[in-house]
């Protein structure tokens, strides 16, 4: 078994072809790129058994793109339970329906997992000065694994950007900078920094898809190396979403999972919906979002560079794309935290939110197997708790029991 069967990077707009063993952030056309792999050998020489058996992402090193296993960079992420969440499902009239917690990797979010293979590939070339745009949840992650391998990691953010994650970046290091502006002058003083300074632009690296492809790749193993019918994707820069789709469609090609293959769901909020919209219209590019607003802070992404890809992964799976108002979001973490005591930030609800219109209109079938893309806890927006209005203050000798 080879330490990885990665093969090269691959445009997945015009189809040019990149050596994967050199620095590469997306096409000369402006496309984005995806990694490829020797699935036919791989097929040949490896099976599901041979795998380790401890959890993580670093289990799927043959499919990640890291040659080196030195350069693998590992706080525990990955390898997050499968909840079933049969109240919450039945409420909506998804019995089946599942949760994959992501909440419990370090960092609290999904985003360890690209923070983990980005950071291990980047290592890897040899580059050592990274750069960032993030509203937070990235921020820290790649902060925190930079800082686990040496590297030297600047963070240019928005004012709006959750202030733990900040203060964590900090911590963990990191340059943070918080950009006064349209989310566009963010990206350009990190283009500017990439030219002028020899910043590594991570915005654009494809390893974060190949770490959020482990998502995927679990909930196979999981479910006993077979797919669920749907999986639900909230979505902001549609890394999770390409990931996914990734994952199946690679398992597939190893006969590891037998066909249909899950539907993708794509979930943003109605405030920045630019893949929704793009789908909608059946377009094959994602124009800008102006003046983005919702709760659901990481799913304000106004431009995301793998937004086509996305469009591509929802028509190649059958799957759908829906907006959700920052109401339905609130109402879908009060749910989940009432039915299942299932703590949830907003854009994990959102998946809630959109799983339950999807059953409504029929999109969704009763006898569906949903999995829910629970991206992280409710923790990282303690302004989103319900108030402690109901706390009681006990004074001394005052009776715990009243009459």
């Amino acid at each position: 078994m080879r330490p990885s069967y990665v093969t090269q990077l691959t445009c997945a707009r015009c189809g040019a072809t990149y050596p994967h063993d050199r620095p590469r952030n997306g096409c000369a056309c402006g496309g984005a790129t995806l990694y490829e792999y020797d699935l036919a050998t791989a097929r040949a020489e490896l099976r599901p058994e041979a795998l380790p058996a401890a959890r993580g992402v670093w289990r799927w090193a043959p499919l990640l793109p890291v040659s080196d296993p030195a350069c693998q960079v590992t706080l525990g992420e990955g390898g997050t339970p499968l909840v079933a969440l049969p109240r919450a499902g039945t409420a909506i009239g998804l019995p089946r329906l599942a949760a994959k917690d992501e909440s419990l990797n370090p960092t609290g979010t999904f985003k360890a997992r690209g923070a983990a293979v980005g950071v291990g590939k980047i290592g890897e070339w040899g580059l050592r000065d990274l750069v960032l745009t993030s509203s937070g949840n990235a921020a820290l992650a790649w902060a925190t694994y930079a800082r686990r391998a040496g590297l030297r990691m600047r963070i240019l953010t928005l004012p709006d950007a959750l202030p733990v994650n900040l203060r964590s970046c900090v911590q963990m290091g990191a340059e943070v900078l918080v950009i006064h502006g349209p989310r566009s002058e963010a990206a350009r003083i990190a283009a500017e920094g990439e030219r002028a300074f020899g910043w590594y632009n991570c915005g654009r690296e494809s390893c974060r898809i190949e770490g959020k492809k482990t998502i995927g790749l679990e909930i196979a193993a999981d479910l006993g190396w077979r797919a669920p019918d749907v999986i639900v994707c909230p979505t902001g820069g549609a890394i999770a979403a390409v990931g996914v789709w990734k994952a199946f469609a690679e398992l597939g090609a190893l006969g590891w999972v037998q066909p249909p293959l899950p539907r993708v769901v794509v979930v943003q909020p109605t405030g920045c919906a630019p893949i929704v919209r793009a789908f909608e219209r059946g377009a094959d590019v994602v124009e800008r979002w102006e003046s983005p607003q919702s709760i659901a802070t990481g799913l304000r992404n106004t431009d995301p560079f793998f937004g086509a890809v996305a469009l591509r992964a929802l028509r190649e799976t059958g799957g759908t794309a829906l907006a959700v108002t920052d109401d339905e979001i609130r109402a879908a973490m009060a749910a989940l935290a009432e039915h299942e005591a299932l703590s949830v930030c907003p854009e994990a609800a959102a998946g809630y939110a959109a799983a339950q219109r999807l059953r409504q209109s029929g999109w969704l079938r009763a006898e569906d197997e949903v999995v829910l893309v629970s991206t992280a806890s409710a923790l990282k927006y303690p302004h989103l708790l319900p108030e402690a209005a109901d706390v009681r203050h006990v004074q001394p000798g005052e009776p715990l029991v009243r009459e």
